[in-house]
Parts: structure tokens; C-alpha cells; sequence
């Protein structure tokens, strides 16, 4: 399975565990492949198309690329380090490509449209066999300024979840496309830990109040490659045998338990 993911940081950081736990579960190949500006939303996403199409040589994505280990991807022998959306989309035939919204836009749908539409038509114009899917991102640490106390938005960790799932829904009933429901996942475990701060798949920023409060921590990119596991070769996560060397096995055994939980709700489909 060829996959293309059209996103950012919350897409990227499934490389970290996606290609092993494809591995260890016998049948199932892998080449992953990663156009990465940090932060980029759907909008910038599709002002990018516009630009290439007045420019042919803007490249402003940088690329990962993975097999069952980083460099062993579709795209890694040729050794190109910079990439536009249109041109790697045509590069081969992918099974899937994925997109999502930008996590400080993920709560508002108003901010999802008209680009959502004109970025899905794109690759349905090039890829026309692809078929498209959507990755739900998640809701920051309780730590994050934007959500906290003092909130710049006014609402906390259980509201910004409630509100970007609807977001996702939304564009999902509008597309009929599947959902890979990583945001889900992350609340699956807060709410089996009560918020317990060693089980917490996302980062929690520093002592002093600084720091990463919004990507995934090593246990949430566990966590989002099991339910990407599930939900792109439709098999149950639990299956999977790979545990990284910083996690325990009862560790792995419950970040599995909590992704195929996340995929067996009636939600998404």
C-alpha cells in the first residue's frame, strides 16, 4: 500500500512507529510518504496549488519518506528533498492519500471550506483511483495556553475535542471518505486514565510553563500508528506485535486496546 499524506506535523509523526507495526503483522507492505510544512492548513494547502500553478518550481514542502524502515519509501531513491503537491501527486499510483486540518483550525469549520473542497477535487483530478482519507487530529494537553484557564478561546481540552470531532464529521458526511480517528484515540485514554499524567499521549510542556503542549509525546505516536494500522489495512490493531524499546508491554498492549476501541464506534461511519 502506497500512501501520500498531504499534511503537517500531526501527520508526519505517524512515520515514527506506522512502518514497524505494519511490519510485524504478517501480509501487509508499506510505502509512506510525507509532503510536511509545519502547521500548514487546508487553506495553505490549497493557496500552494494556486502558486505552483503561477510557478512550476515551488517546492515548498519538504518530504519524508518510509518503507518498513525511513529511506525505503516510494520517493527515497530518487533523493528528492523538496516537493508541490501536484507533482507528487502524478509521482505514482497511490492507494491513499490523506489530509486534515491544521490543529489550531481543526475546532472551526468555517475555516475548513472552500479549501477542503478545491484540494479534494485536485486529487481527485490527479490521483483518480486514490482513495481519500481523513486523519482527526486531537485536542492539546490541559498545559497548552490556548486552552487553559487563562484561554485564549475560550473553552478547554474536552470542548476543543467535542468541537474539532464535529468539524471532522461534518466534512466527512459532506464527503462520504473514512476517518482515521487519531483525536479520538487521545480521549480514549485520558478518559480510561482520568487524565493521568503518565498515561498522557500528548506533551505537556515544561516545568515553567513552556514548551510543546500540543504534539504527541513517544506513547501518543504509538497510539496514532496503531489506529492508522487499523484503519488503513482493516485489521485489528491488537494484532500488532512491535512494541518500541521505551515502552513497556502492558503499555503497548493498552495503546492498542484503546486504538481499536476508537475504530470500532459507529461515528465515523
Amino acid at each position: 500500500m502506497n500512501v501520500l499524506m498531504i499534511g503537517n506535523s500531526f501527520s508526519i509523526c505517524v512515520g515514527s512507529h506506522l512502518p514497524q507495526c505494519t511490519k510485524s503483522v504478517p501480509g501487509n507492505e508499506l510505502g509512506l510518504t510525507s509532503l510536511y510544512i509545519g502547521g500548514c492548513s487546508l487553506e495553505r494547502h490549497w493557496n500552494n496549488i494556486v502558486e505552483f500553478e503561477k510557478d512550476s518550481s515551488f517546492c515548498p514542502y519538504g518530504i519524508r519518506d518510509w518503507g518498513y524502515a525511513e529511506g525505503e519509501g516510494p520517493v527515497a531513491k530518487l533523493g528528492i528533498e523538496a516537493a508541490n503537491v501536484v507533482d507528487m501527486l502524478k509521482f505514482c499510483k497511490w492507494d491513499v492519500v490523506t489530509i486534515q486540518q491544521a490543529s489550531h483550525e481543526s475546532w472551526d469549520y468555517a475555516k475548513y471550506q472552500p479549501f477542503a473542497d478545491n484540494l479534494i477535487a485536485k486529487i481527485k483530478e490527479l490521483c483518480p483511483t486514490a482513495e481519500i482519507v481523513i486523519q482527526e487530529t486531537w485536542a492539546y494537553s490541559t498545559a497548552d495556553w490556548r486552552i487553559s484557564d487563562k484561554s485564549d478561546w475560550g473553552f478547554g481540552q474536552a470542548e476543543m475535542h467535542t468541537r474539532l470531532r464535529a468539524a471532522y464529521k461534518k466534512l466527512q458526511e459532506a464527503t462520504g471518505f473514512r476517518v482515521i480517528p487519531t483525536g479520538d484515540a487521545v480521549a480514549l485514554v485520558r478518559a480510561k486514565t482520568n487524565s493521568d499524567p503518565a498515561w498522557e499521549p500528548v506533551n505537556s510542556g515544561g516545568p515553567d510553563g513552556t514548551g510543546d503542549t500540543f504534539h504527541l509525546n513517544k506513547k501518543g505516536e504509538y497510539l496514532q500508528a496503531c489506529v492508522w494500522f487499523g484503519a488503513l489495512f482493516g485489521q485489528c490493531p491488537e494484532l500488532i506485535s512491535y512494541i518500541p524499546e521505551e515502552m513497556t508491554e502492558d503499555e503497548a498492549k493498552f495503546y492498542r486496546a484503546c486504538a481499536k476501541e476508537a475504530l470500532s464506534g459507529d461515528f465515523w461511519k
